[in-house]
């Protein structure tokens, strides 16, 4: 979220906001053609106070040394590591003093990934631990001794290596060397150093004539030095646990943008193309929401109409099927004669009866008479049992006798009476559904062979069908 917010403050407050342009007047930061990173500068008002080779436009640290022995020329800046590098070329006039004064100074202090290699009748203690598993090969500090001239050559008498740490130590902050171990050896000279860099294969290997030097700002991040406090709501500030125990601080910019971090110096900026890219990716998510959206939409619709238009298919051909087979009834016309509309009863096919009775099937006739037979069935549709009342051929019921019934019953609404659910024709069938009676019709119990009732009870079905009474059969 507080990315976010950086990415709307930077579009919506003008460039200058996040650099100090304003501030940064106070220190000048070019060396002839050599522009150095803030908080590094050529004038009093910068927070670490270089000096200018003009003839070459080199950057150089401001000590030179009582000797007159060569300048410390920068060789280039790291702000991802907040250390820059000196070149420390080999020399046999160079004392541990001079170049303490050079490297440990009031902002900045060598590095713990740098060691110092000293000559000259070092008198001080042997213990390998005083170099901190530092080792440097024989065949290299012979070839800077060469390089140097300083005469003689005896590596195991007059070369010692000193560091603040093993070259592949995991150290989690910028270390610096203790020169109280430099000074413990007791040689005359610094004949030059190394920085262990870090190669692409995982490996630790010397880059020997450097030095590499932590940098800071003196103060606090609550309240930094004139001209080195962070670029407010874009910069983070991180305390620094300086050799001398000052206290120090470094700004850096947030994810998201680029710049030194620092009000007076370069401030944080967005780059133009990053943030164009963000916004173009934002708009093609959204587009895409937006798309998908409108699919589903499209889908959900043409789901529905697909849905409507089968439902209304299969009732036309429904319809047509029922129509094609009830045109003719022993040669006489019967369409529309029995169309009831939504109230009246079901027109059945004559196949969905069939289905629902096991083809007429002897296992399901509850009784037959003159006017034809009645079987059990189950519409799986409805859910329902019903009772299926197929009309004997041989019957004297006609087309008008049965449309007569279908139209009466139909009409009829009585507690003791079943319901007409529906009715077929199918070519010279005549068929009704009714209701179906679990416990029989009332002549059944009547008309029993097996068992007679009583007067009374006959009396009480008779005379009185509006009191309830429980009869045993």
């Amino acid at each position: 979220m507080r990315h976010r917010l950086l990415l709307l403050l930077v579009f919506l407050l003008p460039h200058e906001t996040l650099s100090g342009t304003t501030a940064a007047a106070s220190c000048n930061r070019w060396c002839g053609g050599t522009k150095v990173p803030y908080p590094f500068g050529f004038s009093d008002g910068c927070p670490i106070a270089l000096s200018c080779d003009a003839n070459t436009s080199t950057p150089i640290l401001p000590y030179r040394g009582d000797n007159g022995t060569s300048p410390y020329h920068v060789v280039f800046f790291n702000s991802t590591a907040s250390s820059f590098v000196v070149s420390l070329p080999p020399s046999c006039a160079r004392s541990v003093s001079d170049v303490r004064k050079a490297l440990s100074g009031r902002s900045y202090d060598v590095s713990f990934r740098t060691v110092l290699i000293l000559r000259g009748g070092c008198r001080g203690s042997s213990d390998a631990a005083a170099g901190a598993g530092c080792s440097v090969p024989a065949s290299a500090v012979s070839r800077l001794l060469r390089t140097a001239q300083c005469g003689r050559n005896d590596t195991s008498t007059e070369v010692a290596c000193v560091a603040s740490a093993a070259p592949n130590a995991t150290v989690a902050r910028a270390v610096s060397l203790f020169w109280e171990k430099v000074e413990e050896q007791k040689c005359d000279d610094v004949l030059t150093s190394a920085v262990f860099m870090n190669t692409a294969e995982g490996t630790v290997s010397p880059e020997f004539k450097t030095a590499e030097l932590g940098w800071w700002v003196n103060g606090t991040c609550a309240g930094g030095e004139a001209g080195g406090q962070c670029v407010p709501q874009t910069a983070t500030c991180s305390d620094v646990e300086t050799p001398s125990g000052v206290s120090g601080y470094r700004c850096a910019c947030m994810a998201g943008s680029y710049g030194d971090g620092y009000a007076a110096g370069d401030g944080c900026n967005v780059d133009p193309t990053w943030a164009k890219l963000i916004v173009g990716a934002a708009l093609v998510t959204w587009a895409l929401v937006v798309l998908i959206l409108a699919l589903c939409i499209i889908s959900c619709i043409c789901l529905c109409l697909c849905c409507h238009r089968r439902r209304r298919s299969n009732t036309k051909k429904t319809k047509q099927s029922l129509k094609a087979l009830t045109t003719l009834f022993r040669g006489e016309l019967v369409d529309g004669e029995l169309d009831q509309g939504l109230s009246g009863p079901r027109r059945f096919s004559f196949e969905e009866l069939a289905a629902a009775t096991d083809n007429f099937s002897n296992d399901r006739a509850l009784g037959r008479g003159g006017f034809g037979s009645v079987y059990q069935g189950f519409m799986s549709d409805m859910n329902r049992e019903v009772a299926v009342k197929k009309v004997s051929e041989t019957s004297h019921q006609g087309w008008k006798e049965f449309l007569s019934e279908v139209r009466i019953i139909s009409r009829l609404r009585h507690r003791n009476l079943v319901q007409l659910i529906g009715w077929c024709h199918g070519g010279d069938e005549l068929l009704l559904v009714y209701e179906l009676m679990h416990n029989g019709s009332l002549d059944t119990h009547l008309y029993r062979s097996d068992y007679v009732l009583t007067w009374p009870v006959r009396y009480v079905a008779t005379f009185c069908p509006q009191k309830k009474y429980v009869v045993t059969f």
